[in-house]
Formats: C-alpha cells, structure tokens, sequence
C-alpha cells in the first residue's frame, strides 16, 4: 500500500455500529466513501473490501473479546484515508 500522502474526503463505516456484541467468528462490515470515482481500494482490518459506487463491504474475522475495526481507502492517486471511524465489536 502506498504511504497516506492526502486524506479523502469520507470515509465512514456505516455498520455494525461501534460497541456491538455478537457471538459470531466473523462480521460484515459495511461503509461509505466519497468521492467514490477517485477510489481504487479498500481494506478493513487488511482484508480487501468489495466497493460497489460510494459503497463498501468486507467480512473480516473476529478475536473473542473487543475488536477494534478499520477501514482504509487508497484513491487511483495514491491519498488515502486512514483515519476513517475506528469503532470497536465486541465478541462473545
């Protein structure tokens, strides 16, 4: 990944929201991120999301305890946001 040289303008994780518990291995993560015609990539705790127009989708594995979840977007320019919501799942 290239180092962050701008931020984007948005990048939000939209779901689930931070300080959820679930049981669940796993959790589908859910954002938005515009402009979204600049993005060439998405990463959410290093897994590679799926970016469909303005939005993004990962499943990303989760420890038992609290997880902290991030999301990082890198533009077809090389800016890149990593300072998205940062929010926390807490597995049971």
């Amino acid at each position: 990944m290239p180092e962050c040289t701008a931020p984007l303008s948005y990048l939000h994780i939209d779901s689930p929201l931070s300080g959820s518990t679930t049981s669940a291995s796993t959790v589908l993560v859910q954002g938005t991120i515009l402009p979204s015609a600049n993005v060439q990539t998405v990463t959410v705790n290093g897994v590679p999301a799926t970016v469909s127009g303005s939005v993004f989708t990962a499943t990303i594995p989760l420890q038992t305890g609290t997880n902290k979840i991030k999301a990082i977007a890198t533009s077809v320019d090389g800016d890149c946001s990593p300072l998205s919501d940062e929010i926390t799942v807490v597995r049971q």
